[in-house]
């Protein structure tokens, strides 16, 4: 009997051990997620801030329309590029026309030229 008390209370003492361990646990757990809670409401207050908005929705609504804005001028860019492309491949079309023409216009001075002389 006296064997099993003393394993019942070994028992009991690794099950208090276990217990304090998980308490300590979960204390480190809720002290380290109220840390993080108060940094999201520092965060939070700063978003409201610096946005001017007040609720989750207002923030997000600034947000979403800052990036339209952000955006906007890169498109244009984009846009521009993609035309001096166009531009640019007109441009070499153009030139590789004008070449030809010459080309042309050269091998038809040169057949005037040897009918000419042909004919003195």
């Amino acid at each position: 009997s006296n064997t099993t008390d003393g394993q019942d209370i070994a028992q009991m003492r690794d099950t208090l051990a276990s217990l304090d361990k998980q308490i300590s646990e979960t204390k480190a757990g809720m002290l380290d997620n109220e840390r993080k809670v108060r940094t999201y409401e520092a965060h939070f207050t700063e978003l409201r801030r610096v946005s001017g908005a007040s609720s989750v929705d207002d923030i997000i609504k600034v947000f979403i329309k800052n990036e339209e804005e952000q955006f906007s001028p890169f498109q244009h860019v984009q846009d521009i590029i993609e035309e001096l492309e166009k531009t640019n491949e007109q441009h070499s079309a153009l030139r590789r026309e004008i070449d030809e023409y010459k080309q042309e216009q050269t091998s038809a001075e040169e057949a005037k030229d040897v009918k000419l002389n042909k004919l003195e």
